[in-house]
């Protein structure tokens, strides 16, 4: 995704729920334009990989998009694993 023009970082968050492993996953672009330039419209469909569909169980079919009011970048990235 680092080649997507626009973008500027994600963080997948993951929460064990009983027998599945739910995620989340949260994507930054410099603008709501940029967005829209990767996604195509609508532009509140989701985007979901071919391989992760297949890995996946289920998963949301629309995208929510807020704007950001604050980040923090404190340093490389670190799997917590």
């Amino acid at each position: 995704m680092r080649a997507i023009s626009g973008f500027l970082g994600a963080d997948v968050l993951r929460r064990q729920e009983r027998d599945e492993v739910a995620f989340i996953t949260l994507t930054r672009f410099r603008s709501i334009d940029d967005v829209r330039a990767f996604a195509g419209d609508p532009f509140d469909v989701a985007v979901i990989e071919p391989r992760a569909a297949e890995l996946l169980v289920h998963f949301d079919s629309r995208a929510v998009h807020y704007d950001t009011s604050s980040y923090l970048v404190d340093g490389p990235m670190k799997d917590v694993g």
